[in-house]
């Protein structure tokens, strides 16, 4: 394993480019879990795929997961809110921690330093 984290393709765009979509002997979406996810966290990307989470990367040793979300309730409402206000750069960073079983959750946004996306 390497110290950099490398984002990790949708399995089906991954296995088209070892030309493994269709034919005897084609690589399944178990391989894929197996080559491209570290085994630390693979039972957790298997977890959030399985059920709908399109995750984007993940890191084993640094042990996390990176996955979309659909904008909804007050986040949605802050975003649309700050927008229609006439703000136009910003970043809404969304915290939700559990601890002991406790949730604590906050958001906050930022309006400086403002960057475009990594893509």
């Amino acid at each position: 394993m390497t110290d950099q984290v490398e984002r990790v393709e949708s399995a089906p765009k991954y296995l088209e480019k070892l030309n493994c979509v269709g034919g005897a002997g084609q690589t399944t979406i178990e391989t894929w879990y197996e080559t491209a996810i570290e085994p630390e966290i693979r039972d957790v990307v298997r977890l959030l795929r399985d059920n709908g989470f399109n995750t984007e990367c993940s890191c084993g040793h640094e042990m996390y997961v990176q996955c979309q979300f659909i904008v909804d309730g007050s986040v949605g409402d802050l975003d649309r809110l700050l927008f229609n206000a006439g703000h136009r750069d910003y970043v809404i960073h969304v915290e939700i921690r559990r601890l002991a079983g406790h949730i604590y959750n906050t958001m906050q946004v930022d309006f400086r330093n403002v960057s475009p996306p990594e893509s």
